[in-house]
């Protein structure tokens, strides 16, 4: 049946990413929506159920709890609203002009920051997940979802920042970028052929 006990394992440790810092927070929800749109697949019966996020949520939430009363009560306000107008956000997202600002200063960074060893890893990596898109395990497309919910994540906050977008990213793109090589190295392991279909039983 579906895994319950390594799904509440995988809501706690994502919630204790999330408590460590906020790019884990970022990590938990695009995990939790990946298991969403994917499901956990039953391989006695051949099927797709969304229900086991129900445990991934309960194995989060002691530890989100916590954290929720602390970002509420005791945390600063964070830099990317802090006095920022939700009109002036919604105008950075929409502005076409940053988003070729962020595209080309994401796509120079392999050049001037050292990694181009995940990289020489990540790739081979990737490719084997895209074969997993195929007839292969759904837990692989879990991790290759929730990594490129998380690319889009990054994407919006320097499109949110109200610094220099360029300098911005100079400064913490490759540390960002580098949280993103494990999951898809991961899944890249998970991607292998799913289990047949049990044949039909006898009739009783």
């Amino acid at each position: 049946g579906t895994p319950r006990p390594w799904l509440l394992l995988a809501g706690l440790s994502a919630s204790l990413a999330a408590w460590t810092k906020n790019e884990g927070v970022l990590h938990a929800g695009c995990l939790a929506a990946a298991i969403a749109v994917w499901g956990i697949p039953d391989p006695r019966r051949g099927t797709t159920r969304a229900g086991p996020l129900g445990w991934f949520v309960a194995g989060a939430l002691p530890v989100g709890l916590l954290l929720l009363y602390f970002k509420l009560r005791y945390a600063p306000t964070n830099f990317l609203v802090a006095g920022t107008p939700a009109g002036e956000a919604w105008s950075r997202l929409t502005d076409p002009l940053r988003a070729v600002t962020v595209l080309g200063a994401l796509a120079r960074v392999p050049l001037e920051v050292r990694v181009w060893g995940p990289l020489a890893v990540g790739l081979p990596a990737a490719l084997v997940v895209l074969r997993g898109l195929g007839p292969f395990a759904r837990s692989s497309r879990i991790g290759l979802t929730a990594a490129g919910l998380a690319l889009l994540g990054f994407a919006g906050v320097y499109l949110l920042t109200p610094f220099d977008i360029r300098e911005h990213i100079r400064f913490s793109a490759d540390r960002l970028l580098i949280q993103v090589w494990p999951p898809l190295l991961f899944a890249a392991f998970l991607a292998r052929p799913a289990e047949p279909d049990p044949a039909p039983g006898p009739m009783p």
